[in-house]
């Protein structure tokens, strides 16, 4: 009995060794699937972008220095009508494929991966996954105003559960695939596979963070980032100045971004939640919702180019309006020839930070499939 009693803990050690071997094979098992799963996301992106926008509408976006583009050439003249109504057809299709297939894939995809982490013992249902990319191809290829992340941050989580379940895991096995499927999903499109893991894991709690997912998180993050960059090339998503020099007397000027900014993010909430409130109370069918979104942002975003991009010598072309925003947060971070000089540089800014807010609250408000984590870093960009 002693006998027995002095190997106990080095039998438990090696279980839990093993139980963590396992753990990081699965890991690894997940991030090349999300890894794969981002890359068939960021190609039939790229396609449908090109189809409807530049093909059809004669519009281009402006891209981040590092967003590697599939097709270039191939645009014609601009039509603003076609403009107005794209949004609201691909917003359209995307509102029936949730609402018949999935409702859970409709909105941004956060909040159904924290709902499915502690309500749901990380179980998500199969379907998901290619629902929610189908979702969000359609509403960010014809124009939604939304970020890339939030749903392949639902994708990977999708994914993370399904391998999961084909393992034959235990519940609290089958979470941590979840967040580590979720890390992986953010790490391959917004390529920070630190970051991503970083934020799979803080995002779940209001002042904690899951820490037996950690290790898993990066595993899977680093897997699918480079699985993700073998395929489209390797490069940060913004360009940056050589370097950015220390200037103590500038330390006040940050205190008050902060404080500009978390007035903003408040802001921005807000404006969410009320235009979620403003669809949700209105008498049309949950299906519907989406397209008038999309109506409503092509006729803001023609109004806009119409108006205002033929003074900056961008007719025809975005400024953030459409999609995440990353080429007008670009031109904010290194200048760019349509960027006005001194004040008149202020208030151009200024106004586009308040369209794109508007314009967001009316893809995401109105149930579109598009996350907000895109939008919010533009803005924060534009501001500061």
């Amino acid at each position: 009995m002693t006998t027995v009693l002095s190997k106990l803990p080095s039998t438990l050690q090696a279980l839990e060794f093993r139980r963590l071997g396992r753990t990081l094979l699965h890991s690894l098992l997940v991030g090349v699937a999300v890894g794969v799963a981002a890359c068939v996301f960021f190609y039939g992106l790229e396609h449908v972008e090109h189809l409807l926008l530049r093909s059809l509408a004669g519009f281009q976006r402006l891209r981040p220095a590092g967003e590697p583009a599939i097709h270039e050439g191939g645009g014609r003249a601009f039509r603003p009508w076609l403009l107005i109504v794209i949004p609201a057809l691909g917003a359209l299709v995307s509102g029936l494929a949730s609402h018949l297939l999935a409702p859970e894939t409709a909105g941004g995809g956060g909040n159904a991966f924290i709902d499915a982490f502690h309500r749901k013992d990380g179980l998500v249902r199969r379907r998901v996954a290619p629902v929610k990319a189908l979702a969000s191809i359609l509403t960010l290829g014809s124009g939604g105003s939304g970020g890339r992340e939030g749903p392949t941050m639902q994708v990977g989580a999708a994914i993370g559960s399904l391998v999961a379940r084909l393992l034959r895991t235990t519940v609290r096995e089958r979470r941590i695939l979840l967040v580590a499927g979720t890390a992986g999903g953010l790490a391959a499109i917004f390529r920070t596979p630190l970051g991503a893991a970083l934020l799979a894991v803080e995002v779940l709690y209001r002042d904690d963070f899951e820490t037996d997912a950690l290790v898993p998180a990066i595993l899977s993050s680093v897997t699918a980032y480079s699985i993700f960059i073998t395929a489209f090339g390797e490069g940060h998503l913004f360009a940056h100045a050589a370097r950015y020099p220390f200037v103590p007397a500038h330390l006040l000027l940050y205190a008050l971004l902060a404080l500009v900014l978390s007035v903003a993010a408040v802001g921005f909430v807000a404006a969410l939640r009320a235009s979620h409130r403003l669809f949700a109370s209105s008498r049309l069918p949950r299906w519907l919702q989406p397209a008038v979104g999309g109506l409503l942002l092509g006729a803001l975003a023609v109004a806009w180019i119409l108006a205002v991009n033929p003074r900056l010598g961008l007719a025809g072309q975005g400024l953030g309006i459409l999609g995440s925003g990353y080429g007008a947060a670009q031109g904010a971070i290194l200048g760019a020839p349509w960027l006005p000089r001194g004040w008149g540089a202020v208030e151009l800014l200024a106004a586009l930070v308040v369209v794109k807010v508007v314009a967001t609250s009316l893809t995401i408000g109105s149930g579109g499939s598009a996350g907000d984590f895109g939008p919010s870093l533009v803005i924060g960009g534009l501001l500061g």
